[in-house]
């Protein structure tokens, strides 16, 4: 059976916009730096590290992967990029940057009854 891969990249900085529009629920806003580099904490790939740098500080933030691609797609929403609900998605990076992972498996049709292929 054929899987289609789609893979969404973003910027540092369409990141930083999507962490900041959607995790600042109740709490402090991400923070407003500039937005260094993104990284897994580890092989399990189940947290991801965002580091930032204000003025001279260099600021890491531990978030969720499942935190952040939920930001990344109500970013894809907001923007008009348009998502299939049916596929698998995922988190990897690409080179130094983010980047959104769509799978779709596609079924083939059965074939007629009495019919042998």
């Amino acid at each position: 059976m054929p899987t289609e891969l789609r893979r969404i990249v973003f910027t540092n900085s369409e990141l930083h916009e999507a962490l900041d529009a959607n995790l600042a629920h109740g709490t402090a806003k991400f923070p407003s730096a500039s937005l260094d580099s993104v990284r897994f904490v580890d092989d399990r790939e189940n947290e991801i590290v965002v580091t930032t740098s204000v003025g001279g500080d260099t600021v890491e933030t531990v978030l969720g992967t499942a935190r952040v691609a939920a930001a990344l797609i109500k970013f894809c929403m907001a923007t008009g990029v348009r998502l299939p609900r049916a596929a698998k998605k995922s988190i990897s990076l690409s080179g130094d940057n983010l980047a959104l992972d769509l799978r779709i498996a596609f079924f083939a049709k059965a074939p007629p009854p009495g019919k042998v292929e």
